[in-house]
Formats: structure tokens, sequence, C-alpha cells
């Protein structure tokens, strides 16, 4: 973990190496990270749901969706010290159990205490597949690449269930979300018996890892935060404003974030293509820069096909990006305590992004989120690009400038 010795070097190369993993391992890692962020990314439909269950506002269901978050970010940070030790195989099989039991469990919570009690097991659950993942992502050679495939099949599981949630949710009411997420874990639980066993390659570096300076990890973690933390505060009300502002169906709905993760999936499988060939300062620019024009599009947009564009325009951007934000603290820590770490806060900004969006909403109106977005990227992009326009490793990425490389080998 970083070092509070203000003297201690910053770390002047990265990792020259790093582990191959098979077809069946990468697929492995991707599908622990499906699941475990899946609650993120169908996020609006689950405050949808849970709206309707609960008849509460959106203050108070945005309150009760970051608690999850919040658990499953804070399972991952208290474990990240261990994380090299812990992991295995049998740990993200029981992590799979869980989430598919408390998944089933929540149908039969009979009031808001039950209810919230149970999407905390579902939190440990999804923080210890975080954990899991990450820490094998981060001793693979090009961590970027591995997050990007990671996204890419993140966006279309949810894509896929952006398509047809609504209409089951019509027809059968807010039971037909947590069936289908219980079905999600039980089929990919047989694949977990791939995944990678525990090497020793990134505990050897991680001496050096732990030299990082306390305030340029500092600096890295913050960063990470303000921007997830104004990206969540938009991206769960997006259906709420479809739906006030718009007064779209449903199905047109479900059909626009469906269409909004197939952008996504474009975005990500670009940066897994691109990996670190531009380094990490140009991609993390494009990538926001871009996301943030889009939001200000959607939320101040009176118009219902601007705000389709500007929808679907922000998941192509913000997903192209989340390769590279995830990637910073893997580079200066193939163990995966870093990485997880980082990670953690990355989805501890998201599980607090419902509550400020509602707050802004119920305070002022949607406009206010876009302004929250735009000063959480001015903030968390200023220090980034400072950060890596001074180190090296995190700027150039200069083994991976040769060629493409394949993220598995069979």
């Amino acid at each position: 973990m970083p070092s509070n010795d203000r003297s201690a070097p910053p770390i002047t190369q990265p990792p020259q190496a790093g582990h191959h993993y098979s077809l069946m391992q990468v697929a492995a890692i991707a599908a622990a990270f499906v699941l475990a962020t899946i609650a993120l990314n169908l996020m609006p439909l689950i405050i949808s749901a849970t709206m309707s269950f609960l008849s509460m506002g959106e203050a108070s269901v945005g309150a009760i969706t970051s608690l999850e978050l919040l658990i499953m970010s804070a399972t991952t940070f208290v474990l990240a010290p261990w994380a090299p030790r812990l992991v295995s195989k049998y740990l993200v099989i029981i992590a799979v159990c869980l989430v598919v039991v408390a998944q089933g469990a929540t149908l039969l919570a009979t009031s808001t205490q039950s209810f919230s009690l149970i999407r905390v097991l579902a939190g440990i659950g999804a923080g210890l597949l975080l954990l899991g993942a990450n820490t094998r992502v981060a001793s693979h050679r090009d961590p970027v690449r591995l997050y990007g495939v990671c996204t890419v099949a993140g966006a279309l599981v949810s894509m896929l269930l952006f398509s047809v949630l609504p209409s089951l949710m019509s027809e059968y009411g807010h039971e037909a979300m947590f069936i289908t997420l219980a079905c999600l874990g039980l089929l990919i639980l047989p694949l977990q018996f791939f995944f990678p066993r525990s090497e020793s390659m990134g505990q050897e570096k991680s001496s050096e890892a732990s030299k990082l300076p306390m305030a340029l990890f500092a600096l890295i973690i913050f960063a990470l935060f303000v921007i997830q933390l104004t990206q969540a505060s938009y991206f769960a009300f997006v259906e709420r404003m479809a739906v006030s502002i718009h007064q779209l169906s449903p199905q047109a709905i479900g059909g626009l974030l469906g269409g909004a993760l197939l952008a996504a999936m474009v975005g990500s499988s670009l940066a897994t293509w691109l990996g670190q060939r531009w380094g990490q300062l140009v991609p993390l620019v494009l990538g926001l820069g871009g996301h943030g024009l889009a939001v200000m599009i959607t939320c101040f947009s009176n118009d219902a096909l601007m705000f389709n564009v500007g929808i679907i325009a922000q998941a192509l951007f913000y997903f192209f990006s989340i390769p590279y934000q995830l990637g910073l603290a893997a580079q200066l820590d193939p163990s995966g305590r870093l990485a997880s770490v980082g990670a953690a806060v990355f989805f501890f900004g998201m599980s607090c992004g419902p509550v400020l969006g509602g707050w802004l909403v119920e305070t002022w109106s949607y406009a206010a989120i876009a302004w929250a977005v735009m000063l959480g990227l001015v903030a968390g992009l200023g220090i980034l690009s400072l950060l890596i326009k001074r180190h090296t490793p995190l700027q150039s990425g200069e083994e991976n400038l040769d060629k493409p490389r394949a993220v598995f080998d069979t």
C-alpha cells in the first residue's frame, strides 16, 4: 500500500511483463466483472423498480441504491491489502453464490428494512467479485486492454438486459428485475471454475509499488472519485428524465438505453484495440471531454432527438475512458492492491452518485446535474492530466507502442 514517506521516489518504470491468460480464464475474469458491476449498469431500471416497489421519492430510493454500491466498494477497499493471497477461484465462486441468493431473497422482502439488508448482502458478494477481477487484471501484461474486454462484456450483457427488462417489468412488476439478475449469476457460476490461480509476479513487484508517495496515490483516488460521483448522479436519473421531460414509453426507454449500451460496447472495444499506444492522457481527455459535452446536451435539450443523441454519445465516450481510468493504479502495482483500492473508490463514487443526483433534482433541476458533471471533470481530469504528464509510466506505456497485442494466449 502507499507509503507515508514523502522522500520515497515514484516508480520510474512500468512493469515490462505480465501474465498471459487463456481464453477461458479471460472469460472467467470478465464474467466476474460483469456480475460485480451489473447493478451499476442497470441503475436506472433498478431505481425505477425500487421506486415502484417501495413507493418512495428519488432522493430516498437513490440512498437505498447507493447503500448496495457503497457496501460493494467498502468490501473491495477493506480487503485490498490482502488481495494477492486472498483471491482465488473458491472466493469468486462463493461470491457468485452470495449474489444469487441475495437477488432471490429480494423477492421475499416485506419492508424497507428487510429490502435494504438483502441489498447489503448483494453488495458484499459484488465487492468480492470486484476484488477478484481487479486483482487478476492488474497482473495482466496490458491491464488497459483487459479492462476493455471486461467493460465490453458488461456493456453487451447490460444491452441485452435493457432490451428485455422494461417489457418484463411492465408485465410482471419489479420481481422480473431481481429474478433476471439471479439467473445471470447462475449462468456465470460455471465459468468461475476457470478463474486464474494466484501467481507470484505481482507480489514480487508490489514492494516497489508500496513506495508510491501517499500524495500521488491520494490525488489519483480523489480524481477517480469526483469523476464517478458526478457521472453516476447523471446516469441514475436518465430514465426519469426520459419519462418526466420527454414522455418516452417504457419500450422506447428500453430501446434507447439498449442503444446506449451498444455505443458503450463500441467505446470499450476501441479502448481494447487501442491499448496504450496513445499513452494515458490523450484517451482520457478525449473520452471524458466527450462525456461532459454529451451530458450537457442531454440535460439541457428540450428536443427528444437531441436527448437521444446525447445519451448515445455519452455512453460511447465514457465507456471508452473507463479502461484508462481503471488502468492507472494497475500499471503502478501488478499485485492488484492499488488497483483494487482504485476500483473500490471508482465505484464508491458511483455509489454516492444517486444521492447527489436526487438532491440536485429535488433542490434545483436536472440541469444542475450537468453542471455538477462539468465541475467534477474540471477537477478530476485536471488532476489526472498533471499527474500523467509528470510520471512517465502513466504517460507513455512505451512497451505497448509497437503493435496491438492479444489479451489472451491460447
